[in-house]
């Protein structure tokens, strides 16, 4: 077999035993003496999340990619434009070189040193911020998840307990209308849901306070969500209510899986930091203990 009939396959896991990309490379042209590079390519990305036994279920395709390389330039010189970046004052920065999730900040074209060592100072005040509340939310690990609030609203469902949900595993998505990070999850939510006989994993989601009902039922509309939707009960915060503050949920996405016992076994940032604790204990039999 030639070099141009090889494939080159691979696969990332991220965390434990969740498949997050898939790729390949095949028909390799040599595009300079010695230089093969591949015609054809592609990849399984955005959300693909498989349960890795015998079956390997495919719990959401997410989306796939092919690229067929049509033409190839050897050693020209780029223009400089393809190396600059300009960005607009004021917009946005996403920094994760702080190894902080969602560490953000304005952009500054001309920011002096004592406001870079500020935004440093900030970032390490917020790593230590999450470090607390991770810790707090692990001491609820084991212990019975709290109750839905009495008097909440439902969508897609009657008004559900814990009693109800008894011998199931259930992922809770705390998120909001307008959160875009928590759309990225929504069909994936979809998916586990209309999927629920096979994966046997109920998913409920917790939409926080302060949007307008039909804002709510549009982007219900638009991603085709059908499971139960518990709106959260108002306090004192704006946004983040009575749920919210039992699951000590102040930033979205956020999810937390409940064994089978009502107890709560896990959480993380989104449905993909959970999906493997879910998945697993929805396979283990029964009559095993969580």
């Amino acid at each position: 077999m030639g070099i141009k009939d090889k494939l080159l396959y691979g696969r990332l896991y991220l965390s434990g035993d969740k498949i997050t990309r898939e790729y390949w490379t095949t028909d390799y042209k040599e595009v300079a003496p010695g230089c093969f590079f591949p015609m054809k390519q592609g990849g399984i990305i955005d959300s693909t999340f498989y349960d890795r036994g015998k079956t390997e279920k495919i719990y959401n395709t997410g989306s796939q990619t092919d690229i067929e390389i049509t033409e190839i330039r050897v050693n020209e010189k780029l223009p400089d434009e393809l190396f600059r970046m300009d960005f607009k004052e004021g917009v946005k920065v996403f920094d994760n070189h702080f190894g902080i999730k969602g560490f953000t900040y304005p952009y500054k074209s001309n920011r002096t040193e004592d406001e870079l060592n500020q935004i440093q100072q900030e970032a390490r005040e917020k790593a230590k911020n999450d470090i607390r509340a991770r810790k707090h939310k692990d001491s609820f690990l084991n212990k019975p998840a709290p109750a839905f609030p009495k008097g909440a609203e439902w969508l897609n469902s009657r008004p559900l307990t814990w009693k109800d949900l008894r011998g199931k595993v259930v992922i809770l998505e705390f998120w909001a209308e307008w959160c875009g990070p928590c759309k990225n999850d929504l069909p994936v939510m979809s998916e586990l849901h209309k999927k629920r006989e096979e994966n046997k994993i109920i998913v409920i989601g917790i939409h926080v306070l302060g949007s307008r009902p039909d804002a709510i039922q549009k982007v219900i509309k638009e991603y085709d969500i059908d499971y139960p939707i518990c709106i959260d009960i108002p306090v004192s915060h704006p946004i983040y209510g009575l749920m919210s503050n039992a699951y000590d949920v102040g930033e979205m996405p956020y999810a937390y899986v409940i064994d089978r016992n009502g107890k709560v076994a896990g959480h993380g940032w989104g449905v993909a930091d959970v999906i493997d604790t879910a998945v697993r204990l929805a396979n283990k039999p029964s009559n095993q203990n969580n």
